[in-house]
């Protein structure tokens, strides 16, 4: 995908899909579709189940997508609290999935991560988020700069020594990285910290 196709003020992922940009709308389900599977399951539903709920909660995403407010919470907590609220309706609608009753049923909420709360389990999750969202965006980029950005950035390099071995100039290696990460965070949203 030509970078140059992307408006500076409406290119994240979440503006293309309110633009039924259906290649934004792949990329979505692609970058967040095992994230909401990892968190139905971890709400207590089998596989199959998980499955069907993560369909569900992509529905939800495309029918409230324009009433998102980045301004009033992260895409991460919309999307969380909509996942709750479909393995809510879940163990409503199938009482008799959740033995135990009401305290099995609610122990299996609880277990569902709060927006600001990251456990191990889901930071592995998180990792894998980054990598599909760096793969989206790898091919926008010539070579050298995503080799510059992924030196410094993900191999922790020194600028100076990555600038003289791919022959560049610090400045251009520091330019790569800024445009490259501007990239993500448009992919990513509020998942890349700033």
């Amino acid at each position: 995908m030509d970078p140059a196709s992307y408006s500076s003020t409406n290119s994240s992922v979440v503006a293309r899909v309110r633009a039924a940009d259906a290649r934004a709308w792949e990329q979505f389900v692609e970058l967040y579709g095992p994230l909401l599977f990892f968190w139905a399951r971890r709400g207590g539903l089998n596989a199959a189940d998980a499955a069907d709920l993560t369909q569900d909660v992509f529905l939800a995403i495309a029918r409230s997508i324009d009433r998102f407010d980045k301004a009033k919470g992260s895409l991460r907590g919309w999307m969380l609290t909509i996942v709750r609220n479909k393995v809510a309706d879940h163990y409503r609608q199938r009482p008799a999935a959740v033995a135990g009753g009401g305290t099995e049923f609610l122990r299996r909420l609880q277990e569902l991560p709060d927006a600001a709360e990251e456990a191990p389990e889901e930071q592995s999750q998180t990792q894998a988020l980054f990598r599909r969202a760096l793969a989206q965006v790898e091919a926008e980029f010539e070579r050298r700069t995503w080799m510059a950005f992924w030196r410094v950035v993900v191999e922790g390099q020194d600028t100076a020594a990555v600038a003289a071995d791919l022959g560049l100039s610090a400045s251009s290696v520091r330019q790569a990285k800024s445009r490259v990460l501007r990239r993500l965070r448009e992919q990513l949203g509020d998942w890349l910290p700033e």
